[in-house]
């Protein structure tokens, strides 16, 4: 990180939601600065086409008290990797060792914040966010910066798959202040999961 820093974090309860949607690659790569395309390349899903992945995230419990995350993402392939565009991408799930570059991560408490852009050079912001549980639905609403709603992201919640709790690592590689490259990661140990082919809606 070119300072010290004090880590892990550990996050120790939290909920979350994740929709991936293709995208037009062109418009993708004008998003990757250009230290970054030199590592690693966003994941092809047809031709034309890329992966964005827009994850909600309700931490209940972690070393960053509780706080409220959107993350938008890029799915790219291990640096120095060739791009097979799917079998890329399915090599990254076999091996529970995943990559992406991340846009956007606005966080709704000022200790979020501070942490993730001093700590992890992460492009955080503060916003309001809202979630509620109710029993059978996730949702987390968005609102600007002058508190005016902006849009809601709303799952309902799965059969959890009978599948051992597993270890799979997020990474992401981003810039420092200074421009130099940079990579850090997260190791989830999922107890519950669940996923679903159907399409999420925005409003």
């Amino acid at each position: 990180m070119g300072f010290t820093t004090y880590s892990p974090n550990f996050y120790y309860s939290n909920s979350s939601i994740t929709a991936i949607y293709t995208a037009d690659m062109s418009k993708i790569k004008a998003l990757i600065p250009e230290q970054v395309k030199d590592l690693v390349k966003p994941v092809s899903y047809t031709p034309g086409r890329g992966l964005i992945a827009i994850t909600s995230y309700a931490y209940h419990y972690c070393d960053n008290d509780f706080y409220n995350e959107l993350s938008i993402s890029i799915v790219t392939t291990k640096p120095g990797k060739s791009n097979w565009g799917l079998i890329s991408l399915v090599g990254e799930l076999n091996d529970k060792n995943l990559w992406g570059y991340v846009l956007k991560l606005p966080v709704n408490t000022e200790l979020a914040r501070v942490r993730g852009v001093y700590g992890y050079n992460l492009p955080k912001w503060l916003i309001p966010i809202d979630y509620t549980n109710d029993g059978n639905n996730l949702t987390f609403n968005y609102y600007d910066a002058k508190g005016n709603f902006d849009f809601s992201m709303s799952g309902k919640k799965l059969d959890i798959a009978a599948l051992k709790p597993e270890i799979i690592r997020s990474n992401f590689i981003n810039l420092d202040k200074q421009g130099r490259l940079t990579h850090g990661y997260t190791d989830v140990r999922a107890i519950k999961k669940a996923s679903s082919k159907r399409r999420m809606t925005f409003s």
